[in-house]
This record gives structure tokens, C-alpha cells and sequence, in this order.
């Protein structure tokens, strides 16, 4: 199976992680989202019937109910998405993009995904300042990624054109594995001072060592020039 998290440049010209040697060793090496903050949880859909209460599992894990879950559209537990003005959701002002999460097109007002014709009932295509610039990982808008020799181990990652601070760059895919899988694993990876471990929450890690895309050759740096950021939306 294979999940999504975001991949953003950070600052300054192209450049390459390093892999710092005292990452080595146990533990296993994991690429962290975020800044080490704590993982965030798993969302498992409520069945609640009607307005959830305190013994909605939404609530006790301190999430919002989503569009997936079985509560009326009203409950208070709902995130409702964002009300912004067309094309003015790359801010914190834009309540999705403060909870970082992507816009959704089914519960956000003018969040549109056009095909251009207005057939959908959503207004026509009116160029590229129209269209939500909050749906990323949706519209698969991400950067050409190339795969080139590195100078810290194997093949490393390469963005082709010129980026500005923030932008992002793709997603990092793998195999949704166990923690207590992902341990076992990294106690090999470890031993051969490579490892493509990234912890998405806290039940699920991502594995891209089989399964993956060009991101997973992005090496670790002391001075990293991208970081990794979850879409905490429940997708």
C-alpha cells in the first residue's frame, strides 16, 4: 500500500542531505515528519450515529471527525474545511492550511478541482491564479525529481529546476508497515548504514527500501535544505 506525506525545500540553492555517522547504530534510523514532534495518530472513521460525544474515538484521540466518519454533518466535532476567497489558501489565515492539511473539494466552499468545462457545476477554468494553491498532493503538482550519483552513498536526489523556500517538492510513498515490523527491519538497515524508515504515526511506518519513489534517495543532512511534512488530513 502505498501513503503520502509532503516533501518541502527549506532554504537556499539545490543541495544534498548528508547522513551524519552518528545516526548509525540502534535504534533504528528513521526519518522523522515534522520538527520531532510526537507521531500523530492513526484516523480509524467513528461509526457514531447523529452528534458524536465524549466516547466518539475521534474525540479521545483529540481529532477532528472527517468526512469518512458516520456522524451527521453537523456534529461539532466535524472539521468543516475553509471558507477563503478563491486561490487565498496558502496561508495560516486559511484554516486547513493552519492545520496542515490540504484542501478538500468536498468540504471546503471554493476549493474547486475544474475539468475546465464547467460540467461538474463548478465554475470554468480561469488560469492557474484561479485554481486552489492548497491541493498539492491532489493535483500531484510536484517537482521533477532526478536520480544522480551522491557524494555521501549511492544515488542521491536532485531537483532539475530552480525552487523557492517552501515549495513542494513530491511525496515520500513506501510500505505501510508495523512499528514493531520497522524495528526488526531497521536493526538490518542499520547494519548496512542505509535505511528508508519514516515514521508516518503511531501505529504505521513507511518503508520505501522495495517499494518507493526517486525522494527516498534524499540523504540526511546537519544543515538540510528540505523537510518533511504530513498532511494531517484523514486521508
Amino acid at each position: 500500500m502505498v501513503v503520502r506525506t509532503k516533501v518541502c525545500r527549506r532554504r537556499g540553492r539545490t543541495r544534498k542531505h548528508k547522513y551524519p555517522s552518528k545516526a548509525a547504530g540502534h535504534p533504528a534510523i528513521r526519518k522523522k515528519v515534522g520538527d520531532g514532534k510526537q507521531c500523530d495518530r492513526q484516523y480509524t472513521p467513528c461509526g457514531c450515529q447523529e452528534m458524536c460525544n465524549k466516547n466518539c474515538p475521534c474525540v479521545e484521540n483529540g481529532t477532528c471527525c472527517e468526512k469518512y466518519c458516520g456522524c451527521s454533518k453537523s456534529c461539532k466535532n466535524r472539521f468543516r474545511g475553509c471558507h477563503c476567497a478563491k486561490s487565498q489558501c496558502r496561508s495560516r489565515q486559511c484554516p486547513c492550511f493552519a492545520a496542515s492539511r490540504e484542501c478538500d473539494p468536498d468540504v471546503c466552499r471554493n476549493c474547486w478541482v475544474s475539468c475546465g468545462d464547467g460540467s461538474l457545476g463548478e465554475p470554468p477554468e480561469r488560469g492557474d491564479g484561479y485554481q486552489c494553491g492548497n491541493m498539492k498532493l491532489l493535483l500531484k503538482q510536484q517537482q521533477r525529481i532526478l536520480l544522480g550519483k551522491s557524494d555521501v552513498a549511492g544515488w542521491g536526489a536532485f531537483i532539475k529546476n530552480p525552487v523557492h523556500k517552501n515549495d513542494y517538492l513530491g511525496e515520500y510513498t513506501g510500505e505501510l508497515i508495523s512499528h514493531k515490523e520497522a524495528d526488526k527491519r531497521g536493526k538490518i538497515y542499520d547494519r548496512a548504514n542505509s535505511s528508508f524508515l519514516f515514521d508516518l504515526n503511531d501505529q504505521f511506518v513507511l518503508d520505501a527500501y522495495r517499494k518507493g519513489d526517486k525522494l527516498k534517495f534524499a540523504n540526511h543532512s546537519s544543515s538540510p535544505n528540505c523537510y518533511a511534512k504530513g498532511d494531517d488530513g484523514g486521508r
